[in-house]
């Protein structure tokens, strides 16, 4: 009788841990990237050089699709949210002297906007982004399934292709089952 009891408590205590567990969700972290390569091209004429300070334009942008993520993409009908954590940025492909003056990094449809300065080969920073800002990019990587991201600035030479590799940290919340 005693057996039969204890084997009662052990089973009604496993219920009630398992119905209290949410099983129908799972929630996973993982990064979105986004690859921007950015080439300056010699100037044609002396007026397209900011000629006081021997500067070179670029601008460019580049959508990020959170499908293109495979581990966002097994759920991507089934995601609830999307959390962008941080964002970090490294860049790469610069040559001897070459160097990024000054770099803006936009996101459509939301008003933010880091500049970077003094950027050698190499260089890794996470932005400065405040929370509200994040969760701005979150709501619209969940509502759109995309962003474009862009960049613009000025280089100390030309020509010269340099990289951008922009890391979002995401936390992904998603159904298990359809």
């Amino acid at each position: 009788m005693k057996k039969i009891r204890t084997i009662s408590v052990v089973l009604v205590s496993m219920l009630l841990v398992l119905s209290s567990c949410d099983s129908t969700t799972v929630d996973f972290d993982t990064n979105l990237y986004s690859t921007i390569v950015a080439e300056i091209q010699a100037p044609a004429a002396a007026s397209e050089v900011l000629k006081s300070e021997g500067l070179y334009s670029f601008e460019t942008e580049k959508k990020l699709y959170i499908k293109d993520t495979k581990k966002i993409n097994d759920y991507i009908d089934r995601i609830n949210e999307i959390a962008v954590n941080s964002i970090s940025c490294s860049f790469s492909s610069m040559v001897g002297d070459q160097k990024i003056v000054d770099l803006s990094v936009f996101v459509d449809n939301i008003d933010l906007e880091v500049t970077l300065e003094d950027i050698n080969n190499g260089f890794e920073v996470t932005l400065d982004i405040d929370i509200a800002k994040l969760e701005e990019i979150s709501n619209l990587l969940l509502d759109n399934q995309e962003i474009t991201i862009k960049v613009n600035g000025h280089t100390n030479f030309a020509p010269m292709t340099f990289t951008t590799i922009l890391d979002f940290a995401v936390t992904v919340s998603a159904d298990v089952l359809d």
